[in-house]
């Protein structure tokens, strides 16, 4: 196997002649990563023996922290990648694999499509650090009749019907012109979630922006203007609910949503969102509609079966050269106790 940064004409070839490739693994996709600063691309590209190639999509920090080199395919919030191509054959992935752990990095993640993640599993030595994830795909080839009247909760329905009645308009804009409307419903959230913890506005909000800058959507939004669909839904002409949808090939995403509760909650706004986002997919002849993990919570993994969504193994790949994964613990209970100290120390703040 020959192994080299990727060639960009060649890897949009390679995305091009794909069986079913994600968006998120186009180079315009890398290119949007890239534009925020915050990572380089050191994607691989692989010849193999038989004259087969594949690009895996890789970003690295472009400040490594404390000189440690961090490498994602992809980084967390931006989606699946491993690699594209023909489908991978165990071979392949070992020798991918072997390749990712000799570029020195402190740790290498991968995160591939959920329909290859058993594949990685097999060819992933004992070495590698698994990070058990699941995701929800709604498989959308019986079309949306089907998919509305047989598998979807009638209770599902029901509430579809109710936003309908309380008069919850959708509408939808591919130019980026509704990006305002769904970051402003997006710091909302943050706001309210800080109230709910007790923590001090400004700290949380300004967490919440660094995490998801409003940057990010906008670049995505201009790069992709075909792919990258904002919703909305109003109450009397007010945005109570929003979700951006990222159509290509084969798939549908629904990347972000967010919502304020005290409206969109009662008038059932979000389920209406997530029925014409379903609808848009078949129409535009996507086979999945991908609404993401739920992080273990409950109430979201009933809402996405709710919708006739079913489970799929969309697990984590770990190459650690550095105990990446206790820092990273430490890290983590060192976060909830500072949010604690913040919480008893500002009580009046977050009201």
């Amino acid at each position: 196997m020959n192994a080299h940064d990727a060639a960009r004409d060649d890897w949009a070839a390679l995305v091009a002649a794909a069986p079913s490739p994600f968006i998120t693994q186009t180079p315009e996709w890398m290119d949007c990563l890239v534009e925020l600063g915050d990572y380089i691309d050191v994607s691989r590209q692989y010849r193999f023996s038989d004259g087969r190639q594949a690009v895996l999509p890789l970003a690295r920090r472009s400040r490594p922290s404390r000189g440690l080199a961090l490498y994602h395919s992809l980084p967390p919030a931006w989606g699946f990648a491993g690699l594209v191509g023909d489908d991978p054959r165990r071979e392949d992935l070992e020798l991918v694999l072997d390749d990712l752990a000799a570029l020195g990095a402190a740790s290498v993640t991968v995160r591939p499509s959920p329909f290859v993640s058993e594949a990685w599993d097999a060819a992933a030595p004992a070495s590698v650090r698994r990070a058990a994830r699941t995701t929800h795909i709604v498989d959308l080839a019986d079309g949306f009749e089907a998919i509305w009247l047989g598998r979807v909760k009638g209770s599902t329905r029901t509430r579809v019907r109710r936003a309908e009645r309380e008069g919850v308009v959708v509408e939808q804009d591919a130019t980026g012109a509704y990006i305002d409307a769904f970051y402003d419903l997006y710091v909302a959230w943050l706001r309210n979630r800080a109230r709910r913890r007790r923590l001090p506005l400004p700290v949380a909000t300004a967490l919440g922006r660094r995490r998801e800058p409003r940057r990010k959507f906008e670049v995505v939004a201009q790069a992709f203007p075909q792919a990258c669909t904002t919703w909305v839904a109003l109450l009397n002409d007010r945005p109570v609910a929003s979700c951006i949808q990222l159509t290509y090939g084969d798939h549908s995403v629904y990347w972000r949503g967010y919502s304020n509760l005290q409206v969109a909650g009662p008038t059932r706004a979000n389920y209406l969102l997530q029925k014409v986002m379903i609808e848009e997919a078949v129409n535009r002849g996507c086979r999945w509609h991908h609404l993401g993990e739920s992080g273990g919570v409950e109430s979201l993994m009933r809402f996405k079966a709710a919708f006739g969504a079913d489970q799929h193994r969309s697990d984590a790949f770990h190459l650690d050269r550095v105990p990446i994964r206790g820092v990273r613990q430490v890290a983590s209970r060192a976060r909830s106790h500072v949010e604690a100290a913040l919480a008893r120390r500002s009580p009046t703040r977050a009201r």
